[in-house]
């Protein structure tokens, strides 16, 4: 570490675009040092130059991961680990708009409910240690940001039959799951891990690269929409109150695009928390040291 060890520090994950990149910014912004990760060395590379434009003392830098992988992203964030003394914010905004089916990746998990779920908790598990002794220094505000879809989706009422939905998968289902198992674990997580607020926020519409993984009909459709959609920049003012107002602090919390709370969905309770954060420790931690998921082997 640097002689501004004491300086708060950011590790933006999915930080190399769209909101993700506006977050960077945003926190440069606010003189935080940040680590962008993504697969992108070109891309990251871009969004470092941006931030010390923003803040030229600042430290920044890229941290290459694929966010495919959970293993890739458990080891990443370990040694992130290993070489940083203090993390205080840590922003999750990796993801991808696709019409495919269940598309199995190395843990035999699909590649979207990765993206936006389980390796999103692989994080938080691999870097829980280092949040916590952060939340333990002298004015420290530890809190994890997860950029998804709060208030937006709708709740799963069969997760407990499918709770890695491999045999219900559809484009509605992939997106309620991975939004309602984001807030039932992220609950969970908070209520094992005092002294970290733990947000799960929606973004709204926003003018990002969003769909390019779609047929280029409907891409096209997509883009011609976005022109009505805010700018990155205004987004991630808007997320970022999920990182400093004062409603954030501490707990587990849900935030809609203006950055003001919204409410549960009506199964989110005691049980369907414990069911579905034991579930995705059982889908994930296998998957972080490589081997398939429980419910996959």
């Amino acid at each position: 570490m640097s002689s501004s060890e004491g300086a708060r520090r950011a590790l933006v994950i999915g930080g190399t675009s769209g909101v993700g990149r506006g977050l960077a910014q945003w926190l440069a912004g606010k003189h935080v040092h940040v680590t962008v990760a993504g697969r992108s060395q070109e891309r990251g590379g871009a969004v470092v130059e941006a931030c010390r434009e923003v803040w030229p003392e600042g430290e920044f830098d890229f941290m290459s991961v694929d966010a495919f992988s959970i293993k890739a992203l458990a080891d990443a964030c370990a040694a992130y680990a290993r070489s940083s003394s203090r993390l205080d914010y840590l922003v999750l905004t990796q993801g991808m708009a696709t019409i495919q089916g269940y598309t199995p990746t190395d843990s035999g998990l699909d590649q979207k409910l990765v993206l936006h779920h389980f390796g999103r908790m692989a994080s938080i598990l691999a870097l829980r240690d280092l949040l916590t002794t952060t939340s333990g220094k002298d004015g420290a505000d530890v809190r994890v940001l997860s950029v998804l879809s709060a208030g937006v989706h709708s709740p799963l009422a069969a997760y407990k039959q499918d709770p890695i939905l491999r045999n219900n998968y559809s484009i509605k289902n992939a997106a309620d799951f991975a939004g309602f198992a984001q807030d039932l674990c992220l609950d969970g997580v908070s209520r094992e891990t005092p002294g970290v607020a733990f947000v799960h926020a929606a973004p709204g519409f926003v003018r990002t690269n969003w769909g390019s993984e779609f047929p280029s009909a409907l891409r096209w459709m997509v883009r011609g929409l976005q022109v009505f959609g805010k700018s990155e920049a205004a987004c991630a003012a808007e997320m970022g109150k999920a990182l400093v107002d004062p409603r954030y602090a501490g707990g587990f919390h849900l935030m809609g695009p203006t950055g003001n709370p919204v409410p549960k969905t009506k199964i989110h309770n005691d049980e369907a928390v414990e069911f579905m954060w034991k579930a995705t420790k059982d889908a994930v931690l296998p998957a972080m040291t490589g081997q398939p998921t429980k419910s996959e082997s």
